[in-house]
């Protein structure tokens, strides 16, 4: 398994009438959010694109529990490592445990914030959402080389010249 990234026309982007995932029949589609810009946690400055992709309902049902799961183990680690991270520099001033706690906190806001879709989507789905240019081309990364080579050949067909 070889991973792959295409940049296309959004408008163009074709998938093969069967799961990205296992290649089983579609029965639903899925979302690929794609965004570009600046994210800072209290605001942020993004453009975004959105791609869908075809999924079999078990897979789209792993992703959507499995992507629950994650959320509930990240933001546990987030109350966590700021309840902790406040009780160390309450009691004891500013130490270097406590401060790498706060660093700690705000690396998994952004993580969950900014790349955890992306992640969830490459890993169980084979296919997610990179970035988009000035230009309007959607960058997609692909687990498999193969499906990227069938997406980029049914998407070129569809281009207008």
């Amino acid at each position: 398994m070889s991973p792959k990234t295409i940049d296309l026309p959004p408008s163009s982007i074709t998938f093969p009438e069967r799961c990205t995932a296992c290649g089983e029949a579609p029965e639903t589609q899925r979302t690929l959010e794609i965004k570009k810009g600046i994210d800072l946690i209290l605001f942020d400055f993004q453009s975004e694109v959105e791609v869908r992709i075809l999924v079999c309902r078990s897979c789209g049902r792993r992703r959507k529990w499995t992507g629950i799961l994650v959320y509930a183990v990240l933001v546990a680690g987030v109350i966590t490592t700021g309840v902790t991270g406040y009780m160390k520099l309450d009691n004891e001033g500013a130490t270097p445990l406590s401060l790498g706690l706060f660093a700690l906190f705000f690396a998994m806001i952004y993580f969950a914030r900014n790349r955890l879709e992306g992640w969830l989507d490459r890993v169980l789905l084979g296919v997610s959402g990179v970035t988009f240019s000035d230009s309007g081309n959607v960058r997609l990364r692909f687990e498999e080389a193969a499906l990227a080579d069938e997406v980029e050949k049914m998407s070129s067909s569809r281009q207008l010249p």
